[in-house]
C-alpha cells in the first residue's frame, strides 16, 4: 500500500450532510438507499418503509407514484439502475413501471394493470379512456400480471409504453416492443434492472446487466417534448398486490455511459449514523469532466482518507467493518471539515476524483479502467477506533 496526493482536494461541512441521495453535477441521482427520500416527490400511496422506497403496499386498489424533483436532460443518453422486490403474501399484481415524462411531478396513473402511469377506463370501460394518467412520457413497464383487455403478451414481461404527447396508455397498441423472456418477479427475490439510452436506442437488462432482454429504436431527440423530464417509478393493484419496493436507484446522464455501482455494506458510528457514499458526475478521466466522490454522515472535526484501487472487489473484515475493494493502493487524508465539537454527524468529504486521474500522478487511472473506492474515517468513540463506509465501484469514461 503506497500513498499519493490527491489534486484539488476539498472538505466541506453542510448542515444537511448527504444520507442516500446526491444530485448536482450533471443532474445524476443516486440513491444508495432511501433511509431519506429528499428529493423525491411522493404521490398516492407511494411512501417510504425504513430504507426502501415502497410504490404500493401489498394492499388492493392502490396507485402510487415516485418522481425526482429535478429535471433530467434526456436526449443524449442515460444509464439507470436500481434494485426491486415484490413481495407478499397476497395474490400477486399489478408489477410496476419506470417512466420518462414531461408532464409534472405531479402527474400519476390509475391503478391496477395502468400500472400508476396510465390513463384509467373510460366510459363504457374502453381502456385508457379515463382522464387521468401521465403525458409526454415513455414507460417501461415490469408487468406481472396477464391483462387480456390489455393484450398483454404474457403474465410477467418488459415492454415500453408510449403515445407521445397524449397520456400514455398501458394498451398493447401503444408498445414500442415487449419480452415475455425475463426471470419471473414474483418470487420474492431481489432483481437487479439496468434501462440504457444511447441517441437511437432504448435498451433494458434485468438481473444479467451485460445482457439486454429487450431493445428498441427510439430518437428521443426527434421528440422535444421529451428532451429533458421528470423520471421515476408508478405502480399500481388492484384484485391482486403485493409489496412493490424499490431498493436503490441510480440515473446517470450522457452518452448511454455506464454509472457507479454501490456495495458493500457500512456499519453505524458511535453516533448511529452510517457513513453515506455517493458520486457525482460522469467517472472520467479527464480534467474537463468533473466527477466526485462524496461521503456524508461522518463525524464532524474528524480525520479520513479514500482508498482506491483497480484490482477488483473483496469483503475484508477490518476494524468491526468491511473492506470492500481489493488491493487499495493509494491513500489521501482529509479533514471532515475542522469545525468545532460537539460531536455530530455533519462531517463531510468530497474528492473531484477526475483530477486525481488527469493528474497523471496514478498510472492505472486511465480511461477504461475499473476503479473501486472506499472511505475511512476516525472516530475515537468506537470500540475500533475507525470507521469504514459503503464502496462504489466505476468506470472511468475519457
Amino acid at each position: 500500500m503506497s500513498t499519493g496526493s490527491l489534486p484539488r482536494l476539498r472538505a466541506f461541512r453542510s448542515c444537511c450532510a448527504a444520507v442516500g441521495l446526491v444530485a448536482v453535477a450533471h443532474a445524476d441521482i443516486h440513491f444508495v438507499d432511501f433511509s431519506s427520500v429528499q428529493g423525491l416527490q411522493l404521490l398516492g400511496d407511494a411512501s417510504q418503509v425504513g430504507d426502501v422506497l415502497r410504490v404500493v403496499p401489498g394492499i388492493y386498489d392502490q396507485t402510487g407514484a415516485a418522481w425526482f424533483l429535478a429535471q433530467q436532460p434526456l436526449a443524449g443518453g442515460f444509464d439507470t439502475r436500481f434494485r426491486f422486490r415484490l413481495s407478499g403474501t397476497n395474490p400477486a399484481a399489478d408489477g410496476f413501471a419506470f417512466v420518462l415524462q414531461n408532464d409534472a411531478p405531479t402527474a400519476m396513473g390509475s391503478y391496477g394493470g395502468f400500472l400508476g402511469y396510465s390513463a384509467g377506463f373510460g366510459q363504457g370501460g374502453v381502456p385508457c379512456g379515463g382522464s387521468d394518467g401521465v403525458a409526454f412520457g415513455v414507460a417501461i413497464e415490469f408487468d406481472t400480471w396477464f391483462n387480456s383487455e390489455f393484450v398483454d403478451p404474457h403474465g410477467t414481461h418488459v415492454s415500453i409504453h408510449t403515445r407521445g404527447e397524449q397520456t400514455n396508455c398501458a394498451h398493447e397498441q401503444f408498445s414500442l416492443g415487449s419480452t415475455a423472456s425475463v426471470p419471473e418477479f414474483l418470487d420474492g427475490a431481489i432483481h437487479e434492472a439496468r434501462i440504457v439510452y444511447s441517441p437511437g436506442t432504448l435498451s433494458v437488462f434485468v438481473d444479467d446487466l451485460g445482457a439486454p432482454v429487450l431493445s428498441i429504436a427510439l430518437d428521443l431527440a426527434a421528440h422535444p417534448w421529451l428532451a429533458n423530464g421528470w423520471v421515476g417509478f408508478t405502480a399500481g393493484t388492484y384484485s391482486a398486490a403485493r409489496d412493490t419496493d424499490i431498493l436503490d436507484w441510480s440515473f446517470v446522464t450522457g452518452g448511454g455511459a455506464s454509472g457507479p455501482t454501490f456495495y458493500c455494506t457500512a456499519k453505524a458510528n458511535s453516533q448511529g449514523c452510517v457513513p453515506v457514499l455517493a458520486t457525482a458526475g460522469l467517472p472520467s478521466a479527464s480534467a474537463a469532466n468533473e466527477f466526485h466522490l462524496r461521503l456524508g454522515s461522518v463525524l464532524d472535526d474528524r480525520f479520513g482518507m479514500v482508498l482506491y484501487g483497480t484490482s477488483g472487489r473483496a469483503a475484508v473484515p477490518f476494524e468491526g467493518g468491511w473492506l470492500c475493494e481489493a488491493l487499495p493502493t493509494k491513500l489521501a487524508l482529509l479533514s471532515s471539515s475542522g469545525g468545532p465539537p460537539p460531536l455530530d454527524c455533519t462531517g463531510a468529504f468530497d474528492v473531484e476524483f477526475n483530477a486525481l486521474a488527469a493528474s497523471g500522478v496514478d498510472p492505472t487511472l486511465v480511461p477504461g479502467a475499473t476503479v473501486d473506492a472506499q472511505f475511512w474515517s476516525r472516530d475515537r468513540f468506537d470500540a475500533f477506533g475507525t470507521n469504514l463506509s459503503s464502496a462504489v465501484e466505476f468506470v472511468l469514461g475519457p
